[in-house]
């Protein structure tokens, strides 16, 4: 696993190159963007010096200064495969989308627990009245239709009596 030093000194030569080409592309607030990520490294007399030729505006003595960083630093340069940075590139991005979804998720249960609370509030009485209501409704009408079996029950053998006699 290559240690930090390794893995800022190949930072600072891919923003060197990068400084050069902008250079050469004539993009001047490009370049002032990227000589303050420079600075952020910790910088050797190189670095420091290539700094200031760039504040200066001396761009071919820096472009002078960068090539002979690159080269001299080059072949220390532990080999970083690009792809391991852009993977952990999309892993943060993905982590920030997974954290803006559990947010937007955390949100509607919120709002699905205060509708609960809310449904309970404003129609709880309501529906325990309306249970209530068919309790005895569906009672009554058991009730009656026993009544009616017995009456029928009392006809037939009222008939009969009759028949019999």
């Amino acid at each position: 696993m290559p240690d930090v030093q390794s893995i800022d000194l190949s930072k600072i030569i891919k923003r060197l190159e990068l400084i050069k080409s902008l250079i050469s592309l004539e993009e001047e607030d490009e370049i002032n963007a990227h000589v303050l990520k420079l600075e952020q490294f910790d910088s050797t007399s190189e670095l420091s010096s290539i700094i200031v030729s760039l504040k200066q505006k001396s761009f071919s003595k820096a472009v002078t200064a960068i090539e002979a960083f690159i080269n001299k630093h080059h072949n220390l340069a532990i080999y970083i495969n690009p792809e391991i940075n852009a993977l952990k590139f999309e892993i943060k991005s993905l982590e920030a989308e997974i954290n803006g979804l559990s947010n937007e998720k955390a949100d509607y249960e919120k709002l699905i627990h205060e509708f609960g609370i809310r449904h309970n509030k404003e129609l709880g009485e309501l529906i325990i009245k309306y249970c209530n209501t068919k309790k005895k409704k569906l009672k009554a009408h058991h009730n009656n239709r026993k009544q009616r079996t017995i009456l029928i029950l009392i006809i037939k053998n009222m008939k009969q009596l009759k028949m019999s006699r």
